[in-house]
């Protein structure tokens, strides 16, 4: 298993318990794939965790979906059901559209042989006010022959729900 943390200010009261959360549920996820057999460390190239937060953050759906396996499944608390590659592109040049300065960050990768989990920051602001919309994340990437079987995402989707509140 690889872990590799990157640098991230500390957070304190709700933010803090978010992500403590996030990062909980970073461990448990990693916990339960590392006990999948023939799981282990492996370091093929490009590590995909990093090359799937690089894809969202080049705004380009094309890049995304060339990570994944033309049968792969995607799903986030915004998906009632999992999509296809396909249902994906068109969500992401939507998202791309009107969220322009999106920006990815990792707090936290952690790779197995068949799988990776990315604990990331997402920085973005509305574009209507230009009022920040940060959001923190959990990404699950499954892989098979080195392409994303299935990517699940985990956030807190009320952070959009309060922010359309206010507005």
């Amino acid at each position: 298993m690889s872990v590799h943390r990157e640098g991230a200010p500390a957070a304190s009261g709700y933010r803090g318990s978010l992500r403590a959360a996030f990062s909980l549920s970073a461990a448990l996820a990693l916990l339960l794939v590392a006990t999948v057999p023939g799981c282990g460390h492996k370091e093929p190239g490009p590590e995909p965790g990093r090359a799937w937060l690089d894809a969202f953050n080049s705004h380009n759906a094309d890049q995304v979906v060339k990570l994944m396996s033309p049968n792969a499944t995607y799903w986030d608390p915004a998906t009632p059901q999992p999509i296809a590659p396909a249902a994906l592109r068109a969500r992401l040049e939507a998202e791309a559209r009107l969220w322009k300065d999106r920006v990815y960050t990792a707090r936290q990768i952690l790779v197995t042989q068949d799988a990776i989990v990315v604990e990331w920051h997402l920085q973005q602001t509305h574009p209507s006010n230009g009022e920040p919309v940060p959001l923190d994340g959990v990404t699950v990437l499954e892989l098979r022959n080195n392409l994303i079987q299935a990517a699940r995402t985990y956030y807190d989707p009320s952070v959009y729900l309060r922010f359309m509140a206010r507005h």
